[in-house]
């Protein structure tokens, strides 16, 4: 926590009482406030000016104050998780609520924060909670939202003289009228969206029904891949893992020819390879990922039977070049779009490859271009650079994906010990460690879960990318990506 954030304490304007004891504390205790070793809390560094030790108990009642960021509200939340039971946090929580139900001395921020805590502890961690403290939870969100509400309400009724009798009726159909509007703003949005990327990819998905025989084209099978009438030989057969991303994908009215892999746009794929992502990743919660559960594992193990797939295309391919120099660039847009899980993976996968006997010489023959490229990757993604990754994702605002790996790395480091495993200052000093990490890390996996998809769904490079995920055993879908009627 930067000491900056102590000048957010005056941005409102007001100077109340406990504000005025909070700079007269500073002040007074400077050389303790900044003293890791003093006797006030929470302790600060003189070097950094980041907070290095907080008791948990200290830390709870400061995530109330108006200054506290949501971001640190998370980072707080899970470490909580690890300092608290489910059911002690929830005492904390009814102890607040029986105070501020009762005061005329809380502010309206603090009754609303009541809620939002209580929001967001119960969906990180309400999923791996026991079915009675699950109960509790839900009923007591109830009745901190009828708290929430309450304060909302009076706050509307004070200036009876200048608000009509019917003003609150006003304002529920002002907001329904506004939450209207939204809607339709975003599906204003997502078509633009839609009719832009279309126009833009290689991939067209129209309303036409295509049909082969009808068309009478002549069929020419890119170098590498299986023609026509072998696929769907095979469709009556068992796909086995040789078949992969032989198969056609497309087929283009314009140009009267079938698409490969390889002829599909670069970033329409990156932008599709960021769609499934965010819909794995949206059945786990950050509960999920602290605990290792089932669900987190899962998450995984799709992530990697994707990028198996495309590895195993450089083993079937006659063109092995073309393979590697396709699936860097797709990375690379990877990287442009902010999807940096799979911009990653695919930097993984195939820089693991290419140090392979059977495919060195292959990735030896990249264009210039493509080398570029690859080593443009490497800067960010390299274990060796780990930093520079931290870095270059800290510098977007825009939605990003970050590298769910890590994550998981830094969930196992600090599940090796404990927080009951320490004790007096060191157990202090260890909630703040595991703020970073676990905590830190956790918050782009937060904000990831609260985004939305913001690519179009591509149909058939979704069939395909779910057939990766089964490996292509379901000849069920294997055919429907063959038929190019299904539309």
């Amino acid at each position: 926590m930067p000491i900056e954030k102590i000048f957010k304490v005056f941005s409102d304007g007001s100077f109340d009482t406990q504000k005025k004891y909070f700079i007269e504390t500073v002040v007074r205790n400077r050389d303790l406030v900044f003293d890791p070793e003093g006797s006030i809390d929470p302790k600060f560094s003189k070097e950094t000016f980041q907070m290095v030790s907080v008791p948990p108990d200290i830390a709870f009642e400061s995530i109330f104050f108006q200054i506290f960021s949501k971001e640190l509200l998370v980072q707080f939340l899970v470490v909580f998780s690890q300092t608290y039971t489910y059911d002690y946090f929830l005492s904390k929580l009814e102890s607040k609520y029986n105070l501020f139900n009762v005061s005329t001395d809380v502010s309206n921020h603090e009754k609303k924060r009541l809620k939002e805590v209580a929001e967001l502890y119960f969906e990180f961690y309400g999923t791996l909670m026991p079915l009675d403290i699950r109960q509790k939870f839900d009923d007591f969100i109830k009745r901190a939202t009828e708290l929430k509400n309450r304060v909302v309400h009076a706050k509307r009724s004070t200036p009876r003289s200048r608000t009509p009798r019917h003003s609150n009726s006003l304002e529920r159909q002002d907001d329904s009228i506004k939450k209207q509007e939204s809607v339709v703003d975003i599906e204003n949005r997502e078509k633009s969206s839609l009719s832009k990327n279309r126009t833009q990819s290689l991939l067209q998905i129209t309303n036409t029904k295509v049909s082969l025989a009808d068309k009478k084209v002549l069929v020419t099978t890119p170098k590498g891949f299986l023609s026509v009438d072998e696929i769907v030989k095979k469709v009556t057969t068992k796909i086995g893992i040789n078949s992969l991303l032989k198969e056609v994908v497309d087929y283009n009215e314009k140009t009267q020819k079938l698409l490969s892999n390889i002829e599909i746009s670069l970033r329409l794929l990156a932008e599709q390879l960021y769609v499934t992502d965010l819909y794995l990743i949206k059945k786990v919660s950050i509960g999920d990922f602290l605990s290792e559960s089932a669900l987190s594992k899962k998450y995984s193990q799709d992530l990697n039977s994707i990028i198996s797939v495309f590895g195993k295309t450089v083993g079937v391919a006659t063109n092995k070049t073309e393979i590697f120099e396709f699936f860097i660039s797709v990375a690379c847009e990877c990287l442009e779009i902010s999807e940096y899980n799979f911009g990653y993976l695919i930097y993984c996968e195939f820089t693991s490859l290419s140090i392979k006997m059977e495919y060195a010489e292959a990735f030896e023959h990249l264009g210039k271009a493509i080398k570029e490229k690859y080593n443009k990757l490497n800067n960010i993604f390299s274990i060796s650079k780990k930093n520079t990754y931290f870095e270059h994702f800290d510098k977007v605002t825009t939605n990003k994906f970050p590298i769910t790996s890590y994550m998981t790395v830094a969930v196992v480091a600090s599940n090796v010990t404990k927080m009951k495993d320490f004790s007096g200052e060191d157990y202090n000093h260890n909630f703040v460690s595991r703020m970073n990490i676990p905590g830190n890390v956790m918050v782009a996996l937060y904000n990831v879960l609260k985004s939305t998809i913001k690519y179009p769904f591509h149909k058939l490079i979704q069939k395909y990318l779910a057939m990766c995920l089964n490996e292509f055993e379901s000849v069920q879908l294997w055919s429907q990506l063959l038929i190019f009627n299904c539309f």
